[in-house]
């Protein structure tokens, strides 16, 4: 299969990014241990971990959210859900394309990933992929493969995860209202 070749968009502050990026190729799925949110990745930053997983769940806005969080490195994918009878399938990856980020259109998912070290912060955002919710009940698994970006520099990663029967908590209404809230002005988004 050839590399996929991106245009990198405007970097942070308005100044134009570097020419076109050739991009590795997207790694496969890994295998989650139940509970636990697993990633690995491909490109010039070691991104790959496995945490123990959280997830949330709220009707208003219906938003899933999981998340890996561990001191100094975690990630987070938001789900933007469709009606109930419809929330098993493939979710779009979309991002925000200014200001900060808003609540996409559902079906659609964002995702991002922050790492901590010694000498600096990495910051990723999910520019483009597909999230594959196949369980939600009391517990909700799922997979997806993604191009993220460096919120810095603009530099294109490969991040491809699971995330296996991990518990579903019910979120309070003031939580989900303080989302609604936060996630109202929905900003046109790009798929």
């Amino acid at each position: 299969q050839p590399p996929h070749v991106v245009a990198a968009g405007s970097a942070a502050g308005g100044e134009e990014a570097a020419a076109d990026t050739t991009l590795p190729a997207m790694p496969g799925f890994p295998n989650a241990s139940p509970g636990m949110l697993k990633v690995v990745s491909a490109g010039s930053e070691d991104l790959g971990h496995e945490w123990k997983a959280q997830a949330g769940l709220c009707e208003a806005p219906a938003v899933l959210m999981v998340r890996g969080i561990e001191p100094n490195f975690g990630a987070l994918l938001v789900l933007a859900l469709p009606p109930k009878a419809q929330r098993l399938g493939h979710y779009p990856v979309s991002y925000s394309l200014s200001g900060p980020p808003k609540l996409p259109d559902p079906p659609a998912a964002q995702i991002g990933v922050q790492r901590l070290l010694d000498t600096r912060a990495l910051q990723f955002q999910g520019l483009e992929g597909d999230v594959e919710l196949y369980g939600l009940a009391t517990k909700t698994s799922g997979r997806f493969q993604v191009t993220l970006r460096d919120v810095a520099s603009n530099k294109p990663e490969r991040l491809a995860g699971s995330f296996a029967d991990v518990p579903v908590e019910v979120q309070s209404r003031e939580y989900c209202d303080a989302m609604a809230a936060a996630g109202s002005g929905r900003d046109s988004s790009k798929h």
